[in-house]
Protein backbone atom coordinates (compact mmCIF):
# COMPACT_ATOMS: atom_id res chain seq x y z
CA UNK A 1 0.00 0.00 0.00
CA UNK A 2 2.56 2.41 0.95
CA UNK A 3 4.22 1.72 -2.35
CA UNK A 4 1.41 2.36 -4.30
CA UNK A 5 1.01 6.12 -2.56
CA UNK A 6 4.95 6.58 -3.66
CA UNK A 7 4.16 5.70 -6.83
CA UNK A 8 1.15 7.61 -7.04
CA UNK A 9 2.65 10.73 -5.78
CA UNK A 10 5.97 10.56 -7.40
CA UNK A 11 3.62 10.15 -10.96
CA UNK A 12 1.73 13.34 -9.82
CA UNK A 13 5.10 14.80 -9.27
CA UNK A 14 6.53 14.22 -12.38
CA UNK A 15 3.30 15.30 -14.58
CA UNK A 16 3.24 18.42 -12.77
CA UNK A 17 7.05 19.13 -13.69
CA UNK A 18 6.12 17.96 -17.35
CA UNK A 19 2.84 20.12 -17.26
CA UNK A 20 4.89 22.62 -16.31
CA UNK A 21 7.47 22.63 -18.80
CA UNK A 22 4.87 22.29 -21.56
CA UNK A 23 2.89 25.47 -20.59
CA UNK A 24 5.75 27.45 -20.72
CA UNK A 25 7.02 26.16 -23.48
CA UNK A 26 3.86 26.96 -25.59
CA UNK A 27 3.49 30.02 -23.81
CA UNK A 28 7.15 30.99 -24.98
CA UNK A 29 6.57 29.51 -28.55
CA UNK A 30 2.91 31.77 -29.10
CA UNK A 31 4.83 34.65 -27.77
CA UNK A 32 7.83 33.83 -30.37
CA UNK A 33 5.10 33.63 -33.36
CA UNK A 34 3.54 36.41 -32.39
CA UNK A 35 6.49 38.95 -32.23
CA UNK A 36 8.15 38.09 -35.37
CA UNK A 37 4.50 38.35 -36.98
CA UNK A 38 3.67 34.67 -38.29
CA UNK A 39 -0.02 34.03 -38.14
CA UNK A 40 -0.83 32.32 -35.20
CA UNK A 41 -2.96 29.36 -36.01
CA UNK A 42 -6.61 30.94 -35.86
CA UNK A 43 -6.19 30.71 -32.07
CA UNK A 44 -6.09 26.80 -31.23
CA UNK A 45 -2.97 27.92 -29.43
CA UNK A 46 -5.63 28.10 -26.40
CA UNK A 47 -7.06 24.54 -26.40
CA UNK A 48 -3.44 23.62 -25.86
CA UNK A 49 -2.54 25.45 -22.88
CA UNK A 50 -5.26 25.56 -21.24
CA UNK A 51 -5.32 21.67 -21.37
CA UNK A 52 -1.85 21.58 -20.36
CA UNK A 53 -2.29 23.97 -17.66
CA UNK A 54 -5.85 22.42 -16.00
CA UNK A 55 -3.75 18.98 -15.97
CA UNK A 56 -0.46 20.69 -14.54
CA UNK A 57 -2.88 22.05 -11.44
CA UNK A 58 -5.23 18.63 -11.18
CA UNK A 59 -1.97 17.22 -10.66
CA UNK A 60 -0.66 18.90 -7.57
CA UNK A 61 -0.58 17.89 -4.66
CA UNK A 62 0.31 20.35 -2.16
CA UNK A 63 -1.61 23.45 -2.42
CA UNK A 64 -2.00 26.41 0.08
CA UNK A 65 -4.63 29.11 0.52
CA UNK A 66 -2.32 30.96 -2.14
CA UNK A 67 -2.34 28.28 -5.05
CA UNK A 68 -5.98 27.06 -4.19
CA UNK A 69 -7.18 31.12 -4.61
CA UNK A 70 -4.78 31.74 -8.13
CA UNK A 71 -5.82 27.91 -9.47
CA UNK A 72 -9.67 28.91 -8.56
CA UNK A 73 -9.74 32.29 -10.22
CA UNK A 74 -7.91 30.40 -13.32
CA UNK A 75 -10.37 27.74 -13.61
CA UNK A 76 -13.88 30.22 -13.36
CA UNK A 77 -11.94 33.18 -14.94
CA UNK A 78 -10.36 31.35 -17.96
CA UNK A 79 -10.45 27.72 -17.91
CA UNK A 80 -13.61 27.17 -19.30
CA UNK A 81 -14.59 30.93 -21.38
CA UNK A 82 -11.51 31.19 -23.60
CA UNK A 83 -11.68 27.64 -25.21
CA UNK A 84 -15.17 28.21 -25.85
CA UNK A 85 -14.96 32.26 -27.30
CA UNK A 86 -12.53 30.45 -30.26
CA UNK A 87 -14.49 27.52 -30.26
CA UNK A 88 -17.69 29.51 -30.73
CA UNK A 89 -16.22 32.81 -32.31
CA UNK A 90 -13.08 31.68 -34.01
CA UNK A 91 -11.30 34.42 -31.69
CA UNK A 92 -7.72 34.06 -30.70
CA UNK A 93 -7.66 34.83 -26.92
CA UNK A 94 -4.36 32.77 -26.39
CA UNK A 95 -2.48 35.83 -25.15
CA UNK A 96 -4.28 36.89 -22.37
CA UNK A 97 -4.52 33.10 -21.07
CA UNK A 98 -0.96 33.10 -21.34
CA UNK A 99 -0.90 36.52 -19.61
CA UNK A 100 -3.27 35.10 -16.58
CA UNK A 101 -1.17 32.46 -16.11
CA UNK A 102 2.22 34.37 -16.03
CA UNK A 103 0.43 36.52 -13.62
CA UNK A 104 -0.51 34.27 -10.94
CA UNK A 105 2.36 32.29 -11.08
CA UNK A 106 4.70 35.06 -10.93
CA UNK A 107 2.11 36.09 -7.59
CA UNK A 108 2.61 32.10 -6.02
CA UNK A 109 6.57 32.15 -6.59
CA UNK A 110 6.79 35.68 -4.63
CA UNK A 111 4.21 34.75 -2.07
CA UNK A 112 5.18 30.42 -1.33
CA UNK A 113 6.39 31.29 2.00
CA UNK A 114 3.80 33.39 3.67
CA UNK A 115 1.35 31.37 4.93
CA UNK A 116 3.59 30.14 8.42
CA UNK A 117 0.92 31.37 10.87
CA UNK A 118 3.18 32.54 14.30
CA UNK A 119 2.17 30.35 16.95
CA UNK A 120 2.93 33.56 19.37
CA UNK A 121 -0.31 35.13 17.86
CA UNK A 122 -2.67 35.61 21.49
CA UNK A 123 -0.11 33.26 22.87
CA UNK A 124 -0.57 35.16 26.12
CA UNK A 125 -4.16 36.28 26.11
CA UNK A 126 -6.45 32.80 25.73
CA UNK A 127 -9.57 32.20 24.30
CA UNK A 128 -11.39 29.13 24.58
CA UNK A 129 -13.67 26.83 21.88
CA UNK A 130 -16.53 27.98 23.48
CA UNK A 131 -16.11 31.38 23.44
CA UNK A 132 -14.56 31.50 19.90
CA UNK A 133 -18.32 29.59 18.89
CA UNK A 134 -20.22 32.40 20.89
CA UNK A 135 -17.92 35.47 19.24
CA UNK A 136 -18.58 33.66 15.73
CA UNK A 137 -22.64 33.80 16.47
CA UNK A 138 -22.19 36.74 17.83
CA UNK A 139 -20.63 38.87 14.90
CA UNK A 140 -22.44 36.97 12.25
CA UNK A 141 -25.38 37.68 14.02
CA UNK A 142 -24.10 41.16 13.88
CA UNK A 143 -22.98 40.50 9.86
CA UNK A 144 -26.86 39.50 9.13
CA UNK A 145 -28.59 42.01 11.59
CA UNK A 146 -27.12 45.40 10.07
CA UNK A 147 -29.05 44.77 7.15
CA UNK A 148 -31.86 44.95 8.49
CA UNK A 149 -31.04 48.12 9.35
CA UNK A 150 -28.52 49.73 7.19
CA UNK A 151 -28.59 49.87 3.26
CA UNK A 152 -26.52 50.88 0.85
CA UNK A 153 -22.45 50.42 1.08
CA UNK A 154 -23.15 50.81 4.81
CA UNK A 155 -25.12 47.54 4.75
CA UNK A 156 -22.45 46.31 2.49
CA UNK A 157 -19.65 47.41 4.99
CA UNK A 158 -22.17 46.56 7.85
CA UNK A 159 -22.23 42.69 6.69
CA UNK A 160 -18.69 42.40 5.64
CA UNK A 161 -16.90 43.95 8.54
CA UNK A 162 -18.17 41.20 11.19
CA UNK A 163 -18.17 38.49 8.78
CA UNK A 164 -14.21 39.39 8.82
CA UNK A 165 -13.99 39.42 12.44
CA UNK A 166 -16.02 35.79 12.74
CA UNK A 167 -13.61 34.47 10.76
CA UNK A 168 -10.35 35.58 12.46
CA UNK A 169 -12.26 33.98 16.01
CA UNK A 170 -13.11 31.10 13.23
CA UNK A 171 -9.06 30.72 13.14
CA UNK A 172 -8.69 31.17 16.25
CA UNK A 173 -11.02 28.18 16.98
CA UNK A 174 -9.36 25.68 14.88
CA UNK A 175 -5.97 26.68 15.96
CA UNK A 176 -6.97 24.79 19.30
CA UNK A 177 -5.67 21.34 19.53
CA UNK A 178 -8.99 20.21 21.50
CA UNK A 179 -11.10 21.03 18.64
CA UNK A 180 -12.34 17.74 16.53
CA UNK A 181 -12.41 17.83 13.08
CA UNK A 182 -16.72 17.38 13.20
CA UNK A 183 -16.77 20.33 15.22
CA UNK A 184 -14.44 22.69 12.78
CA UNK A 185 -16.82 21.52 9.99
CA UNK A 186 -20.12 22.30 11.90
CA UNK A 187 -18.88 26.09 12.15
CA UNK A 188 -17.91 25.85 8.81
CA UNK A 189 -21.57 25.11 7.97
CA UNK A 190 -22.79 28.13 10.21
CA UNK A 191 -21.01 30.01 7.48
CA UNK A 192 -22.64 28.55 4.78
CA UNK A 193 -25.87 28.75 6.59
CA UNK A 194 -25.12 32.80 6.81
CA UNK A 195 -23.83 33.15 2.76
CA UNK A 196 -27.57 31.43 2.60
CA UNK A 197 -29.70 33.96 4.63
CA UNK A 198 -28.07 36.73 3.23
CA UNK A 199 -28.23 35.38 -0.52
CA UNK A 200 -31.72 34.99 0.08
CA UNK A 201 -33.14 37.60 1.76
CA UNK A 202 -30.82 40.77 1.37
CA UNK A 203 -28.49 40.08 -1.82
CA UNK A 204 -29.32 42.14 -4.85
CA UNK A 205 -27.99 39.96 -7.65
CA UNK A 206 -24.88 42.22 -8.00
CA UNK A 207 -21.27 40.76 -7.17
CA UNK A 208 -21.68 37.19 -7.84
CA UNK A 209 -17.46 37.17 -6.78
CA UNK A 210 -17.95 38.45 -4.04
CA UNK A 211 -20.57 35.96 -2.71
CA UNK A 212 -18.19 33.72 -3.51
CA UNK A 213 -15.27 34.90 -1.64
CA UNK A 214 -17.62 34.77 1.56
CA UNK A 215 -17.31 30.84 0.96
CA UNK A 216 -14.05 30.79 -0.39
CA UNK A 217 -12.16 32.29 2.56
CA UNK A 218 -13.44 29.91 5.31
CA UNK A 219 -13.23 27.01 3.17
CA UNK A 220 -9.58 28.06 2.65
CA UNK A 221 -8.66 28.24 6.31
CA UNK A 222 -10.51 24.68 7.30
CA UNK A 223 -8.32 23.26 4.79
CA UNK A 224 -5.36 24.76 5.59
CA UNK A 225 -5.44 24.00 9.40
CA UNK A 226 -7.82 20.52 9.16
CA UNK A 227 -6.52 19.60 5.60
CA UNK A 228 -9.91 18.49 4.33
CA UNK A 229 -8.45 17.41 0.96
CA UNK A 230 -9.97 20.83 -1.00
CA UNK A 231 -7.63 21.03 -4.63
CA UNK A 232 -8.13 23.14 -7.59
CA UNK A 233 -8.77 19.62 -9.00
CA UNK A 234 -12.29 19.94 -7.38
CA UNK A 235 -12.57 23.68 -8.45
CA UNK A 236 -11.95 21.78 -12.09
CA UNK A 237 -14.84 19.06 -11.69
CA UNK A 238 -17.24 22.11 -10.60
CA UNK A 239 -16.66 24.73 -12.85
CA UNK A 240 -18.99 24.32 -15.48
CA UNK A 241 -21.88 23.52 -12.81
CA UNK A 242 -20.75 27.40 -10.93
CA UNK A 243 -20.76 29.21 -13.78
CA UNK A 244 -23.77 27.91 -14.77
CA UNK A 245 -25.34 28.79 -11.67
CA UNK A 246 -23.68 32.13 -11.41
CA UNK A 247 -25.41 32.99 -15.00
CA UNK A 248 -28.76 31.27 -13.41
CA UNK A 249 -28.37 33.86 -10.51
CA UNK A 250 -27.44 37.23 -12.34
CA UNK A 251 -30.37 36.59 -15.53
CA UNK A 252 -32.59 34.23 -14.15
CA UNK A 253 -32.30 31.60 -17.23
CA UNK A 254 -29.67 30.42 -19.20
CA UNK A 255 -30.66 29.48 -23.06
CA UNK A 256 -27.68 28.39 -24.70
CA UNK A 257 -24.12 27.63 -24.55
CA UNK A 258 -23.17 31.00 -25.86
CA UNK A 259 -24.99 32.92 -22.48
CA UNK A 260 -22.55 31.13 -20.88
CA UNK A 261 -19.47 31.69 -22.10
CA UNK A 262 -20.26 35.43 -23.56
CA UNK A 263 -22.00 35.82 -20.19
CA UNK A 264 -20.32 38.18 -17.80
CA UNK A 265 -18.15 35.46 -16.97
CA UNK A 266 -16.34 35.54 -19.81
CA UNK A 267 -16.85 39.35 -20.70
CA UNK A 268 -13.98 40.57 -19.11
CA UNK A 269 -11.97 38.19 -22.26
CA UNK A 270 -14.11 39.62 -24.67
CA UNK A 271 -14.02 43.17 -23.87
CA UNK A 272 -10.54 43.23 -23.59
CA UNK A 273 -10.14 41.34 -27.13
CA UNK A 274 -12.21 44.31 -28.68
CA UNK A 275 -9.93 46.48 -26.98
CA UNK A 276 -7.00 44.63 -28.55
CA UNK A 277 -5.27 46.67 -30.96
CA UNK A 278 -7.71 50.05 -30.48
CA UNK A 279 -7.09 53.37 -30.26
CA UNK A 280 -9.67 53.83 -26.99
CA UNK A 281 -6.58 55.04 -24.89
CA UNK A 282 -5.39 57.46 -27.21
CA UNK A 283 -9.44 59.44 -26.37
CA UNK A 284 -9.61 58.03 -22.94
CA UNK A 285 -6.17 57.07 -21.74
CA UNK A 286 -2.98 58.47 -20.44
CA UNK A 287 -0.87 58.36 -17.74
CA UNK A 288 -3.81 60.43 -15.36
CA UNK A 289 -6.22 58.57 -16.12
CA UNK A 290 -4.01 54.87 -15.40
CA UNK A 291 -2.96 57.37 -11.96
CA UNK A 292 -6.91 57.64 -11.16
CA UNK A 293 -7.41 53.81 -11.47
CA UNK A 294 -4.26 53.16 -9.22
CA UNK A 295 -5.60 54.87 -6.45
CA UNK A 296 -8.42 53.30 -6.69
CA UNK A 297 -6.94 50.18 -5.81
CA UNK A 298 -6.43 51.39 -2.46
CA UNK A 299 -9.20 53.76 -2.05
CA UNK A 300 -12.37 52.76 -4.03
CA UNK A 301 -13.62 51.82 -1.00
CA UNK A 302 -14.20 54.86 0.38
CA UNK A 303 -17.89 56.13 0.36
CA UNK A 304 -18.01 59.29 -2.63
CA UNK A 305 -20.05 60.87 0.32
CA UNK A 306 -16.47 61.47 2.07
CA UNK A 307 -14.84 61.71 -1.25
CA UNK A 308 -17.12 63.72 -3.54
CA UNK A 309 -13.82 64.25 -6.01
CA UNK A 310 -12.95 60.61 -6.22
CA UNK A 311 -12.14 58.95 -10.05
CA UNK A 312 -15.01 56.64 -11.37
CA UNK A 313 -14.39 53.41 -11.30
CA UNK A 314 -13.28 52.14 -15.39
CA UNK A 315 -16.18 49.44 -15.07
CA UNK A 316 -18.53 52.19 -15.36
CA UNK A 317 -16.84 55.42 -17.04
CA UNK A 318 -15.67 52.82 -20.47
CA UNK A 319 -19.59 52.76 -20.76
CA UNK A 320 -19.93 56.61 -21.43
CA UNK A 321 -16.55 56.30 -23.64
CA UNK A 322 -16.55 53.52 -24.98
CA UNK A 323 -19.44 51.41 -25.16
CA UNK A 324 -22.08 54.21 -24.95
CA UNK A 325 -24.65 55.01 -22.40
CA UNK A 326 -27.53 54.12 -24.78
CA UNK A 327 -29.39 51.13 -23.90
CA UNK A 328 -28.04 50.93 -20.59
CA UNK A 329 -29.52 51.95 -17.30
CA UNK A 330 -27.48 54.47 -15.51
CA UNK A 331 -25.66 52.28 -13.10
CA UNK A 332 -24.74 50.09 -15.78
CA UNK A 333 -20.81 48.62 -16.06
CA UNK A 334 -18.70 46.22 -17.43
CA UNK A 335 -15.72 44.18 -16.67
CA UNK A 336 -12.79 44.79 -19.04
CA UNK A 337 -10.47 42.39 -17.04
CA UNK A 338 -6.99 43.27 -15.64
CA UNK A 339 -5.60 43.25 -18.94
CA UNK A 340 -7.76 44.78 -20.62
CA UNK A 341 -7.75 47.81 -18.42
CA UNK A 342 -4.10 48.14 -18.64
CA UNK A 343 -4.42 48.40 -22.60
CA UNK A 344 -7.66 51.05 -22.01
CA UNK A 345 -5.26 52.98 -20.42
CA UNK A 346 -1.32 52.72 -22.04
CA UNK A 347 -2.62 51.04 -25.21
CA UNK A 348 0.85 48.95 -26.44
CA UNK A 349 2.08 49.70 -22.96
CA UNK A 350 -0.07 47.76 -21.38
CA UNK A 351 2.98 45.79 -20.13
CA UNK A 352 3.87 48.36 -17.78
CA UNK A 353 0.77 48.83 -16.25
CA UNK A 354 0.78 45.48 -15.38
CA UNK A 355 4.34 44.91 -13.92
CA UNK A 356 3.89 48.06 -11.70
CA UNK A 357 0.38 46.60 -10.43
CA UNK A 358 2.22 43.27 -10.15
CA UNK A 359 4.49 45.10 -7.00
CA UNK A 360 1.94 47.29 -5.77
CA UNK A 361 -0.39 43.66 -5.29
CA UNK A 362 2.96 42.18 -3.62
CA UNK A 363 3.99 45.18 -1.86
CA UNK A 364 0.11 45.00 -0.60
CA UNK A 365 0.29 41.70 0.53
CA UNK A 366 3.66 41.99 2.31
CA UNK A 367 2.03 44.78 4.78
CA UNK A 368 -0.81 42.96 4.93
CA UNK A 369 1.46 39.97 5.89
CA UNK A 370 2.83 42.38 8.32
CA UNK A 371 0.05 43.53 10.11
CA UNK A 372 -2.10 40.14 10.53
CA UNK A 373 -0.03 39.39 14.41
CA UNK A 374 0.24 35.67 13.22
CA UNK A 375 -2.89 34.94 11.59
CA UNK A 376 -3.65 34.07 8.02
CA UNK A 377 -7.62 35.19 7.90
CA UNK A 378 -6.27 38.14 6.52
CA UNK A 379 -4.06 36.65 3.35
CA UNK A 380 -6.66 34.64 2.88
CA UNK A 381 -9.04 37.26 2.46
CA UNK A 382 -6.55 39.19 0.55
CA UNK A 383 -5.46 35.96 -1.88
CA UNK A 384 -9.31 35.56 -2.54
CA UNK A 385 -10.42 38.87 -3.36
CA UNK A 386 -7.51 38.39 -6.29
CA UNK A 387 -10.30 37.48 -8.25
CA UNK A 388 -11.99 40.44 -8.03
CA UNK A 389 -8.76 41.58 -9.66
CA UNK A 390 -8.58 39.82 -12.67
CA UNK A 391 -12.05 39.76 -13.54
CA UNK A 392 -12.79 43.84 -13.38
CA UNK A 393 -9.93 45.41 -12.51
CA UNK A 394 -8.09 47.77 -9.81
CA UNK A 395 -11.21 49.28 -8.64
CA UNK A 396 -12.90 46.12 -8.61
CA UNK A 397 -10.17 44.61 -6.18
CA UNK A 398 -10.29 48.25 -4.10
CA UNK A 399 -13.96 48.38 -3.46
CA UNK A 400 -13.87 44.69 -2.16
CA UNK A 401 -10.58 43.68 -0.54
CA UNK A 402 -10.20 46.27 2.03
CA UNK A 403 -14.12 46.15 3.63
CA UNK A 404 -12.22 42.46 4.50
CA UNK A 405 -8.69 43.65 5.09
CA UNK A 406 -9.07 46.73 7.33
CA UNK A 407 -11.77 45.18 9.91
CA UNK A 408 -9.60 42.08 10.51
CA UNK A 409 -6.34 44.19 10.77
CA UNK A 410 -7.61 46.58 13.29
CA UNK A 411 -9.39 43.83 15.55
CA UNK A 412 -6.23 42.15 15.51
CA UNK A 413 -3.82 44.97 16.24
CA UNK A 414 -6.72 45.90 18.81
CA UNK A 415 -6.23 42.48 20.14
CA UNK A 416 -2.45 42.32 20.41
CA UNK A 417 -1.85 45.66 21.60
CA UNK A 418 -4.66 46.31 24.15
CA UNK A 419 -6.32 43.07 25.67
CA UNK A 420 -2.88 40.83 25.09
CA UNK A 421 -0.87 44.04 27.35
CA UNK A 422 -3.63 44.16 29.68
CA UNK A 423 -3.32 40.37 30.58
CA UNK A 424 0.13 40.82 31.33
CA UNK A 425 -0.46 43.80 33.25
CA UNK A 426 -2.98 42.36 35.43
Amino acid sequence: MKSNIYLYMLASEWTYRLCSVTVYTIILAYLFVRLVGFESGSGIWVLFLVLCELLRLAMRLREGPLELAMGTSFVLLFAFTAPGIYLLQGTDVTLYVALMILFKDALQFVGRSSYIPSRMAWSNFSVSSASSVIAIFLFLGIALGSNVILSGVLAKIGFIAPYAIALIYYECYLRDSNTKRYQSIFVFVLFLVVIAIYVYVFWSGFGRIEIGSFLLIPMLILNFYRDMGIRTMHAILVGPALIFLAQLSRYGSVDSGERLVFGSVGAHITYTDELWGGNTYIQNGGLVAWLDQWVLLFFNWVPRDFWPSKPIGLGYSAVDEWIGRDGFSEGYSISVGFIGEQYYLLGSGFWLGLVVVFITLVSLRIVVQRYCCGYIAPLVMYDVNLMSYFWGGGAAFGSRMFFFIVPAILFLMFVDRFMIRSFKIH
